[in-house]
């Protein structure tokens, strides 16, 4: 990906960001999942990060999460 897109992209990915404070500040809670999926999905693209890798990161993280214990 050349420079120009990637800072073109970089500047929607902050403007996806602005967008979920919002949209979850206003209690839209399933349309800032929404557009942190499409963040990701950006992010995974500017840096050629595989659905293997993104895979491989969510099971770290996890499998480092503290269990929870129903109550």
């Amino acid at each position: 990906m050349d420079a120009d897109a990637t800072v073109r992209l970089d500047e929607i990915v902050r403007q996806l960001e602005r967008d979920i404070a919002v949209t979850a500040a206003c209690g839209f809670e399933l349309t800032a999942k929404l557009l942190h999926m499409a963040r990701l999905d950006l992010l995974c693209n500017i840096y050629a990060i595989s659905d293997t890798e993104l895979d491989a990161f969510a099971d770290q993280l996890h499998a480092s999460r503290p269990l929870e214990r129903a109550h």
